[in-house]
């Protein structure tokens, strides 16, 4: 029988999607449901018979990892169009789709998203509409990046960055991400991030680039929203090569830094869109966090309430219970409270529990470290902030409240370090107006008062309910001799901070050094705090 080169293709489609087929089911035989074990056997069986029979096939059903064998018929052309953005929403609306940009404006420009032409071929076998899977809640996948060095022998450290950068973004225990095998079967294929969701059911994509010109080398990094096709972020990074590893780990540090914060705002405004029509405690922890990072008491109280609906749901869900305990402590030191001692313990065992349910989580060690940070066990606070660093060397929070502890101990230069590292690893972070106050307060150590003040006041108007940054603003005004406008940004003070005890006994659970406490009093005395 005279088979030509199209039914062929056919053949061995069918026998390939039927290989991927079996292949899934045995990598996932301890989470498969019967139900779908028995529907991807018997499409598995309809595929072989396909093939044995000669009968073409109108719809194959995917699965992840699902690739196209490569076919005797020329895929047909592609084309790229601009990048979609968007303006920042109203901060008070739960948005539909955002610029992730911290400060509003247009979303930054970067390469284009691939689409297909209207005629084209899919890298992939052709998908159906049935079997298609929903994208899961935080998934990703990192795309091989580019290569666009003139040497082609220099693919290999694009490779590299989106090797690590798969490894880096798998410490997030929030994150489902898919594995590198699987995503550099998108390597040199035009594709349809819409495909990308049907096919590997995530949410969001990262791709990139990488150029090398001499001893310089670029990287350009996109963040992706899969299912509306909009870009969400977007960075360059340029580097002098030195040592090539050291390099190649700098890159993916530093974007997975970045990328984190963005991805949970993100899923953080979609689910506090609608109300939930089930119970479900991701929904419930999620709209929780929105709430949690308005900072306003009222939001606080909100968080609070979602944050023990999730665990009413499911007690053993390490995620809210550290984030309550981070929202108890907060209101606390926060004066949000009648009774902030109350706040303090309840916070510290939800702290401990969440260690103790997920010790590989960094943010349940954040949440210990910073509990331990207002009650006086500062040897504890360091080693969890350490804990959770070392978990996931991306972790910008820690890498902040560790120099903070720095701070505290009276080492100014090592907590300057820290908090700058912490910021470059994600410098749009919605809490940089929480860590630029421990930047404010190491150079008023140092007696940088002009540094004090400008990194306080940037604390300050990110987000004038956060007292911090402004306290050194206005000492550190006082200090050198502006009394009249350190009265002026006083009167604000007061209105978060309303008298000197208040302020003192703050200073008094953090600062072990007591000489550096009355530094701080001192200014706000000469400012007129009372």
């Amino acid at each position: 029988m005279s088979v030509d080169n199209e039914e062929k293709d056919q053949h061995l489609l069918n026998i390939w999607q039927a290989m991927t087929l079996i292949g899934d089911v045995r990598e996932r035989s301890d989470e498969i449901e019967p139900s779908e074990l028995e529907a991807v056997l018997s499409e598995a069986e309809s595929l072989l018979v396909a093939a044995v029979s000669g009968t073409r096939r109108a719809r194959v059903i995917p699965f992840p990892g699902t690739t196209r064998p490569k076919l005797s018929s020329p895929l047909r052309s592609w084309e790229t169009t601009a990048p979609v953005t968007s303006k920042t929403p109203d901060a008070d609306q739960p948005p539909r789709l955002l610029d992730l940009n911290a400060g509003g404006g247009e979303a930054k420009s970067g390469a284009p998203v691939t689409r297909l032409g209207a005629d084209a071929r899919p890298a992939s076998a052709t998908i159906s509409e049935v079997g298609a899977r929903p994208p899961q809640r935080l998934s990703i996948v990192v795309l091989p990046f580019d290569d666009l060095s003139r040497d082609p022998g220099q693919k290999f450290l694009a490779d590299g960055i989106t090797e690590d950068l798969t490894t880096n973004l798998s410490m997030f225990s929030e994150m489902l991400v898919i594995s590198r095998n699987t995503a550099f079967t998108y390597r040199d294929k035009p594709f349809d991030t819409r495909q990308i969701v049907r096919e590997l059911g995530v949410r969001y994509v990262v791709e990139g680039s990488v150029r090398r010109s001499g001893r310089r080398v670029r990287v350009n990094a996109h963040l992706i929203d899969a299912e509306d096709d909009a870009h969400l972020w977007a960075e360059r990074f340029d580097r002098r090569l030195s040592d090539l590893f050291e390099l190649q780990d700098e890159f993916a540090t530093a974007i997975a830094g970045a990328i984190e914060p963005e991805l949970l705002k993100c899923e953080r405004n979609r689910t506090a869109r609608p109300p939930p029509e089930r119970e479900d405690a991701y929904e419930f922890y999620q709209r929780g966090l929105w709430h949690f990072y308005r900072y306003i008491k009222e939001d606080s109280v909100e968080a609070q309430a979602l944050f023990r609906r999730a665990l009413a749901l499911d007690a053993q869900y390490p995620q809210p219970i550290a984030q309550l305990a981070i929202a108890l402590c907060n209101a606390a030191y926060l004066g949000w409270v009648d009774d902030a001692s109350l706040n303090y313990v309840e916070a510290y065992e939800l702290a401990r529990r969440a260690v103790s349910l997920d010790a590989r989580y960094p943010a349940a060690h954040f949440a210990l470290g910073l509990v331990c940070m207002w009650t006086h066990r500062p040897d504890l606070a360091v080693s969890s902030f350490q804990e959770a660093i070392n978990l996931n060397p991306s972790y910008a929070p820690a890498h902040v409240l560790l120099g903070q502890m720095h701070l505290y101990r009276g080492h100014p230069e090592e907590a300057i370090a820290l908090v700058e590292k912490g910021i470059r690893l994600s410098p749009k972070d919605p809490r940089l107006f929480i860590w630029l106050p421990a930047l404010s307060g190491a150079h008023y150590q140092l007696r940088h008062y002009a540094e004090a003040i400008e990194a306080g006041l940037r604390s300050w108007l990110l987000n004038r309910n956060w007292p911090a940054g402004l306290r050194y603003v206005v000492a550190g005004l006082a200090q050198v001799g502006r009394i009249a406008e350190a009265k002026t940004a006083l009167e604000e003070l007061k209105l978060l901070n309303p008298n000197m005890a208040f302020v003192e006994g703050n200073l008094r659970r953090l600062y072990n050094d007591s000489a550096a406490i009355d530094q701080i009093l001192d200014g706000l005395r000469a400012a007129g705090l009372d």
